[in-house]
């Protein structure tokens, strides 16, 4: 017996992209608090660097990294 499922217009699904945002980022952030407070090193991105933050605040840049290329479909690409 299929399940009746009726269509999500587009305004619920903007409504649920906008709450899903909100979610991931308070989820992110809650994470990140938790692991800083418990002793821990987080690795983050900022800009153009992946950062490692220590729990006494002090920075130390791991990698630059080179923002978002343009790539072709059925393009191969091999990361190093």
């Amino acid at each position: 017996m299929a399940a009746n499922i009726n269509p999500v217009d587009e305004e619920r699904i903007t409504q649920l992209e906008t709450e899903f945002v909100h979610a991931s980022g308070v989820t992110c952030s809650t994470a990140y608090h938790n692991a800083i407070q418990a002793g821990l090193t987080v690795v983050i991105s900022q800009g153009d660097k992946i950062v490692e933050v220590s729990p006494d605040g002090k920075e130390r840049v791991v990698k630059i990294i080179v923002g978002p290329s343009p790539s072709q479909p059925g393009a191969r690409y091999t990361i190093q």
